[in-house]
């Protein structure tokens, strides 16, 4: 049955990759495919063409295998990195129930936050089959090899440097003696820092530019900071909606002890974190295998029962009163209430399915949830492809493909959405005005005036209305004077430099 059960979670994440397809991924997705695009074209990880290598992607990891999906399928590589994330998934949440058992891993791997990590086409459905892994090679009675607790700390590590939460945190309450764990924990210090020193060496920089701006370091917008942190308590709502039922499934020992390192983590997205781009709860994510191995034994059906009438409340009134996503805003974000409470209903399952059936029950509800989501078209999609899906769902980048026939795919653009730009102007020059692929921005050494005089880039887009202050100072400069308006309907009106305004026609 079991073997059964693994292959159907494996079809379920295919059927998703295939049924959402034509869904975009998030808008941060596409920053993988420039990089392997001036990899593959211009011989460095460079966010523009002819600059120097950049530190801008947080997954080290993701950004190789994009390079790698690239160089064989150079027209569908997001496409591609879905499958991939799709067998990632399936593959951990395979071993991870072969080894600790499958219903409480079925509620955690096949649920609404960890199906829509693959369909967003990041690091974090990869990220989620390297834990998985990483819990079985390692959460034994006898430690495993210094190798295996090295390699797979760093491998973790490159897929999403916040899993040193988890991973170091695993080998703090491991069931082995003090003198094993100090041992360990000192080799993976070791394996730490030579990643480190590699990354310092290749980019200048050790940690990534997304760093800085997630941690919120180098943000000082106040619309942004507010609007990021309702964000946030949504997205930390809807993790707490699909994996508090794992909480009747807990019992004192030492699969309970993996909780620390989970809470942990959960504390840092939560305290921490800007929600940029955390649609889905993604940010919270990667501790889903540590919940599912703790939640290992026979579940208390009173506080299971208990917690289910709760959370049929909260999935019946969190979106409207804002504790919850709901089923409007941008379309790869929305969550019909249908989906919530198919959450629910998976843990029914859980708790009430016979023990041979309930992974199959909760796999049911699952694919259920899928079928009521936004976007269920078949088909194989291309970069490009995506990329107008994009800029038809949103107004970040009205007449984005007109400039490009007018100027060239070799322009100057500036933006705070830079994900689309950087695929509509592979060879252009892409100023990110969010600071997450421009080192003066996360460093606060930016002025635009300053930088607007001396570049004077061809194409100017206001920045997204949640930079206010900077969005003031743009619309206020005495270099915009220097350019024309020529779309002011979305929601980042967009100016060209007047000279060429002239030359360009545009429809």
């Amino acid at each position: 049955m079991r073997t059964l059960t693994w292959g159907l979670i494996a079809a379920l994440a295919a059927a998703l990759v295939v049924g959402r397809a034509t869904l975009p991924p998030y808008d941060d997705a596409l920053f993988f495919s420039r990089f392997a695009h001036n990899a593959l074209a211009h011989g460095a990880f460079s966010w523009n063409p002819g600059e120097p290598a950049l530190h801008g992607n947080t997954s080290q990891l993701h950004q190789l295998l994009l390079l790698g999906l690239h160089a064989l399928v150079p027209e569908h590589g997001l496409q591609a990195a879905r499958w991939l994330g799709a067998a990632l998934l399936g593959a951990g949440a395979w071993l991870l129930a072969r080894r600790f058992g499958d219903g409480p891993v079925a509620f955690a791997l096949a649920g609404w936050i960890a199906l829509a990590t693959v369909v967003s086409g990041m690091e974090t459905a990869m990220t989620l089959g390297l834990g998985a892994g990483f819990l079985v090679a390692c959460w034994r009675p006898t430690p495993p090899s210094l190798g295996v607790v090295a390699a797979g700390v760093a491998l973790l590590y490159l897929a999403r440097p916040d899993t040193g939460l988890l991973t170091v945190g695993t080998l703090l309450v491991a069931p082995w003696p003090w003198r094993e764990r100090l041992v360990r924990l000192g080799l993976v210090a070791v394996a730490l820092g030579l990643v480190l020193a590699v990354l310092q060496l290749g980019y200048g920089r050790a940690l990534p530019l997304s760093f800085a701006v997630k941690a919120g370091g180098a943000v000082a917008e106040p619309v942004f900071l507010a609007k990021s942190h309702a964000a946030k308590l949504r997205h930390l709502g809807l993790f707490v909606l699909c994996t508090v039922p794992l909480l009747a499934w807990v019992r004192p020992g030492q699969r309970a002890r993996l909780l620390l390192p989970a809470g942990a983590f959960v504390a840092f997205q939560a305290g921490i974190t800007l929600d940029v781009m955390g649609l889905h709860g993604r940010f919270f994510a990667p501790c889903l295998p540590w919940l599912a191995v703790a939640a290992t034994a026979p579940p208390k059906r009173v506080l299971g029962g208990t917690l289910l009438v709760l959370l049929g409340l909260f999935a019946s009134l969190g979106p409207g009163w804002g504790w919850l996503p709901g089923p409007s805003g941008w379309a790869i974000g929305q969550l019909p209430t249908l989906a919530l409470w198919a959450t629910v209903l998976g843990g029914g399952a859980l708790l009430l399915a016979p023990a041979g059936w309930r992974s199959l029950a909760v796999l049911a509800t699952a694919l259920g949830a899928q079928l009521v989501a936004p976007g269920e078209t078949a088909g194989v999609v291309s970069d490009q492809a995506h990329v107008r899906g994009l800029t038809a769902q949103t107004k970040s980048w009205r007449r984005v493909h007109d400039l490009r026939d007018c100027l060239g795919n070799d322009a100057h653009l500036v933006h705070s959405e830079v994900g689309v730009p950087g695929l509509v102007f592979p060879e252009g020059l892409i100023t990110d005005l969010g600071g997450l692929m421009n080192a003066a921005v996360a460093d606060g050494s930016f002025v635009w005036e300053r930088f607007c005089a001396a570049e004077r880039p061809a194409i100017v887009y206001l920045p997204h209305p949640n930079y206010r202050v900077l969005r003031e100072e743009l619309e206020t400069s005495a270099c915009l004077e220097d350019y024309t308006l020529v779309d002011s309907s979305g929601s980042s009106p967009v100016y060209i430099r007047t000279d060429l305004a002239a030359v360009c026609e545009l429809p």
